[in-house]
């Protein structure tokens, strides 16, 4: 049997995401989206013939996540959707997939497309319910997450939340959800208020119903969400260091700082930055050492837009951690010296212009970026990207490197005796 990885789930599928949507590229002049009277943005991207396949995709990105729950409520946004989410399963989408994040949420369909038209008007009927009446299921979800198994690695992922952004920033609530708060009645008013067509982004391989979501409904569909939200926010901090005692035979370690977003231009060497630390913490801490089972680095520039970071996650023995962040801190110390290195730039372009190049041939690509280009009026095309990546210096790498370890922030969970060590 295969062993399911150790690592937190939520942070995995982020990480999933961040791999595919490495970067997204801009609208052309021939494919704007169209934004209807009522708010609903819909973006068609037919497959060109060579890349046609058998198969049908629609994303839906809900403009509203976690960040835009109540602190009291924290945990409505993903329960909503995973109860959405077994509705669909029941649809005639031949796989359903969602993903909550902070600032919005991801659904993904794909349908033969002989039956195209009937997920449609599927669709568009569970949108125009006036109410989930799934008690039970709401019950047995809630009741599910409260007797869930602790995972001690979200421990040292919190506490890392926690340094970065302070005790009380919307971006907790995505991993500190307050589930014993959460009923039916409060997933019914979240989803009244969620799901109506000006909070809505579709990006279709083919045309939708021409009435679709335009037909009565059991409630109020105009209109944005009127939640009341806290500004989302970036802080920079002094660096941080803390340790969690977890009952737990590996330590976890997050380390990571705030990064530009992706309108700064200094994004790019962020880019960079984010790229060159994969290479070397992969080979130093993986393959010569083998001190690490496994070490992630994760920009967030497009699942938390507002505030991103970039933090490297991995999990060792106690006895190895020291030696682990020793060569971190070598790194770290290494390109606020030094930078990154033209050649070593050069090379991650390269990298990056091949890894551009073949994810184009994965079905449904079109669809799958599209609703992420109108989130943000500052992506570019690929060939732009590249460019600008061009662009980005030694010197600037080594600029940055300095400006963010300002704000650095370790956040390690594992057992207590590593502490009188």
């Amino acid at each position: 049997m295969k062993k399911e990885s150790r690592l937190y789930k939520p942070l995995v599928l982020l990480l999933i995401l961040f791999s595919f949507l490495n970067f997204v590229p801009k609208l052309t002049a021939a494919s704007p989206p169209e934004i209807r009277e009522d708010g609903l943005t819909i973006i068609l991207r037919e497959p060109i013939e060579k890349k046609r396949t058998t198969l049908s995709f629609l994303r839906m990105i809900v403009k509203t996540g976690s960040a835009h729950e109540q602190p009291d409520k924290a945990g409505i946004n993903k329960l909503t959707n995973e109860i959405l989410y077994y509705i669909f399963r029941a649809s005639s989408a031949l796989e359903v997939n969602f993903l909550s994040l902070p600032e919005y949420t991801i659904f993904d369909f794909t349908v033969s497309p002989v039956k195209f038209l009937d997920f449609c008007r599927e669709l568009d009927t569970v949108i125009r319910l006036d109410a989930l009446l799934l008690h039970d299921l709401c019950n047995e979800l809630i009741n599910y997450h409260l007797n869930e198994p602790k995972n001690p690695g979200k421990t040292a992922l919190i506490k890392f939340y926690e340094k970065l952004y302070g005790i009380d920033h919307p971006y907790l609530h995505h991993y500190c959800p307050n589930y014993n708060n959460l009923n039916i009645a409060e997933v019914n008013n979240w989803f009244r208020e969620i799901f109506r067509p000006a909070n809505l982004i579709i990006a279709t391989s083919e045309k939708l119903p021409p009435d679709f979501l335009l037909k009565p409904a059991g409630r109020d569909l105009k209109g944005k969400p009127s939640l009341e939200t806290k500004k989302i926010q970036k802080f920079e901090k002094k660096p941080e260091f803390n340790f969690t005692p977890v009952r737990d035979n590996l330590c976890t370690a997050v380390i990571g700082f705030s990064a530009p977003q992706i309108k700064e231009k200094t994004f790019f060497a962020g880019f960079l930055l984010t790229k060159f630390l994969e290479d070397e913490l992969w080979q130093l801490l993986r393959q010569q050492s083998g001190l690490v089972y496994d070490v992630q680095v994760y920009y967030s520039y497009l699942t938390e837009p507002s505030a991103p970071n970039i933090k490297i996650i991995f999990q060792t023995l106690p006895e190895t951690i020291e030696s682990a962040l020793e060569i971190i801190n070598r790194i770290l110390d290494g390109l606020k010296s030094d930078g990154i290195p033209q050649p070593r730039i050069e090379y991650l372009i390269q990298r990056e212009k091949l890894y551009l190049e073949n994810r184009k041939k994965t079905p449904g690509y079109e669809v799958q970026i599209a609703g992420f280009q109108v989130l943000s009026d500052h992506y570019q095309s690929e060939q732009d990207l590249l460019v600008s990546l061009r662009e980005v210096s030694t010197e600037e790498s080594k600029e940055l490197a300095n400006r963010i370890a300002t704000s650095l922030c370790i956040s390690l969970a594992g057992p207590s005796y590593i502490l009188s060590n």
